[in-house]
């Protein structure tokens, strides 16, 4: 980051290969629209640019930039005037290198095929699921536990405290189980 404070693309180069594959990921899971996450991926990024100047150490870059394109997003999709699920992942090419088709999946020795079908079927009830939830509820879900961040810096993206986090992590899962539990039952 300090290399794009002093206005070197270099450094800004450094940061959009760094971030790129997890940050376009995070917003196509909140837009769900490729071309448009693509499209707000380079708006952050100009933003981060034109703002580096605002930026604030210690505060970690990584919560700078996820509030940025949180925001977007948020902007994005008040825009359109509905709220969009979110994925937790886009298609089997976007699950990092777990990407193989169905022919490598069979022939390769490994798991049972009962069982990889389960494990679909699971993660299948687990996006729906999620896509149900209130924006909020599953943006701090997917911050949690997709990005692995910790609550520090989701509570920094999302503007509140620790504790103010923690109480929402656990009504978000509580709401995804309930969530879950109504369609094992249905």
């Amino acid at each position: 980051m300090q290399g794009v404070a002093r206005g070197e693309m270099a450094g800004l180069e450094a940061l959009l290969t760094r971030y790129k594959d997890r940050m376009l990921g995070y917003l196509t899971r909140t837009v769900q629209d490729q071309a448009l996450a693509e499209d707000l991926f380079q708006e952050t990024f100009l933003r981060v640019y034109r703002s580096r100047e605002s930026y604030r150490f210690p505060l970690k870059f990584s919560t700078w930039l996820y509030t940025i394109a949180r925001n977007l997003c948020l902007n994005e999709l008040e825009k359109k005037g509905v709220r969009k699920s979110v994925l937790l992942h886009a298609g089997r090419e976007d699950m990092e290198g777990d990407g193989l088709a169905l022919e490598e999946t069979l022939a390769a020795p490994g798991p049972d095929p009962l069982a990889l079908l389960q494990d679909e079927e699971r993660r299948g009830m687990v996006v729906k699921a999620m896509g149900e939830l209130p924006e909020e509820q599953r943006t701090v879900l997917h911050l949690t536990a997709y990005e692995e961040m910790g609550y520090e810096e989701i509570a920094g993206i999302l503007g509140c405290t620790r504790g103010a986090l923690k109480v929402r992590v656990h009504r978000a899962y509580r709401a995804l189980e309930g969530k879950l539990r109504k369609m094992l039952e249905g």
